[in-house]
């Protein structure tokens, strides 16, 4: 959908404010179908969301999603239906049944951060696979071990309460990147926030007043 002239020269007013400077009218176009696109996708989003939840509703052990999609606890990526739309978010088939079995708590789904995977083992720590298997058998390592449907290792799962050793051994320059990658993230996330809110605010505000001097 294309912007009228008037929308585009409205929101051309409003960046020159925020901005300071004069706003060419390509500029204030570009910039005004971006934003519109971008709330595009937040409202389409939105609504598969909701319309996910309300068939969740009706299927809470969780139902198959065609496409590709990443499991929020493996990461692993595959397409067809071997990924599930699911209370905890969305699972691969493996992940998903060792949480119902109880190999896995849920809140891994949802805490990234509170487990380590086999593979972080060797990027983080430089514990070789075989080595890492070595320590698990050993009982220094404690994993969690999601299998296959037939019955085969599939992942490794370290959770960091259980595993006090991996905690201490992360690196204190990895911790502070985190810290600040996660510190940048979040106050980029809230600045852009506040700015569309702000945005939005005064186009539903000049909305309201075209009405009220139409009536």
């Amino acid at each position: 959908m294309s912007l009228s002239d008037k929308a585009v020269e409205e929101f051309k007013v409003l960046l020159e404010k925020r901005k300071g400077e004069p706003v060419t009218d390509a500029e204030a176009r570009e910039g005004a179908e971006n934003l519109y696109q971008f709330f595009e996708l937040l409202l389409k989003g939105a609504e598969e969301d909701a319309r996910r939840k309300r068939r969740l509703r009706q299927e809470p052990d969780g139902y198959e999603l065609e496409g590709s999609y990443s499991c929020c606890i493996c990461r692993n990526t595959a397409r067809g239906t071997n990924h599930l739309y699911t209370k905890w978010g969305i699972l691969c088939r493996s992940c998903h049944s060792a949480i119902l079995v109880g190999i896995i708590p849920p809140y891994v789904a949802t805490s990234r951060h509170s487990y380590f995977l086999d593979w972080q083992l060797q990027s983080d720590f430089k514990i070789h696979p075989q080595t890492m298997r070595k320590y698990v058998r050993q009982g220094a390592l404690k994993a969690r071990i999601i299998l296959t449907p037939d019955g085969k290792p599939y992942e490794y799962v370290f959770l960091r309460r259980e595993n006090s050793g991996l905690v201490s051994r992360e690196s204190p320059a990895r911790k502070s990147y985190d810290r600040h990658r996660n510190k940048v993230s979040d106050r980029q996330v809230r600045e852009e926030r506040a700015r569309l809110r702000a945005e939005f605010a005064a186009e539903h505000a000049k909305l309201k007043r075209r009405r009220s001097q139409s009536h």
